[in-house]
C-alpha cells in the first residue's frame, strides 16, 4: 500500500509500522521509502485479511495534536 504526500514526520521506520499495523500486519517498506529517495509517498507491504475492510483514508495525529485524513492507496485488493 502507499501513503501519498504523507508528511515527512511520519516517514521514520517505527512511525510507518505504527501507521500500518493500523491497517493489517506490516511486513516491510520498499528500499525507496527507507531511503527516503521517492517522496511522492511512502510504500509499505502489509498484510491483511481477504475479507477485512480496506479504508482509503485514515485518521492521524501529527505531533501538535493535530489530525488529518491521510489517504491510503492499495496495489492489490481482493475482488468482492
Amino acid at each position: 500500500m502507499t501513503f501519498p504526500a504523507l508528511p515527512w514526520e511520519f516517514w521514520g521506520t517505527d512511525n510507518l509500522s505504527i501507521i500500518s499495523s493500523i491497517l493489517g500486519k506490516p511486513l516491510f517498506s520498499d528500499q525507496c521509502t527507507k531511503n527516503r529517495t521517492r517522496l511522492a509517498y511512502a510504500r509499505v507491504i502489509v498484510e491483511m485479511e481477504m475479507g477485512g475492510e480496506y479504508p482509503d483514508q485514515i485518521t492521524l495525529e501529527d505531533g501538535n495534536g493535530v489530525q488529518f485524513n491521510q489517504k491510503v492507496y492499495y496495489e492489490l485488493k481482493p475482488i468482492a
